[in-house]
């Protein structure tokens, strides 16, 4: 093992079981994340690409019937993103809660700590300590990042709509 995965393991340890949830859920975000990235990148040019050429539809560019079918195809791909948003935005919502989590029972721990020893050794108080703040550090730290993402995802599906109705029109 590398030195910085041995220090990774470390600060997971450090941090109690909480944060294996806490970091699964980053992973598990990033990847969702990452998925809605291609499915933007791929789906949304595409559509405007196809429609500005006229390959898929074969109606007139005023007609009221292209219109419907344009917003239809937007529709289908718009949809699958706002629901897979819904599901990061949750995913979310719930690292500051499993922080919080972690943040409880190392509390728990810090105070089984006080109370079954005569003579509080400082290490185990440091690392009953360690295991009541470090989920929370994490669980704050994946909801920041998974925000700012969100926020981004978010924008860019809109600004892609957008552009995409400017080349049907």
């Amino acid at each position: 093992m590398t030195l910085a995965s041995t220090e990774l393991l470390r600060f997971m340890q450090a941090g109690g079981p909480v944060l294996w949830v806490v970091y699964a859920t980053g992973v598990l975000i990033a990847g969702l994340v990452f998925n809605q990235v291609l499915t933007l990148r791929m789906s949304l040019c595409s559509c405007g690409e196809s429609q500005s050429s006229g390959e898929r539809l074969h109606v007139e560019p005023g007609s009221w019937w292209g219109h419907v079918q344009r917003r239809s195809e937007l529709a289908a791909v718009e949809i699958p993103v706002r629901q897979s948003l819904l599901v990061i935005r949750g995913l979310v919502a719930a690292c500051p809660c499993l922080g919080l989590l972690g943040t409880v029972l190392g509390m728990m721990r810090v105070f089984d700590v006080l109370a079954t020893d005569d003579v509080v050794v400082a290490g185990e108080l440091g690392a009953a300590i360690a295991w009541a703040t470090l989920p929370t550090l994490a669980g704050m730290s994946v909801a920041l990042c998974g925000l700012a993402a969100v926020a981004w995802l978010e924008w860019e599906l809109e600004r892609r709509l957008i552009r995409t109705q400017s080349v049907w029109e």
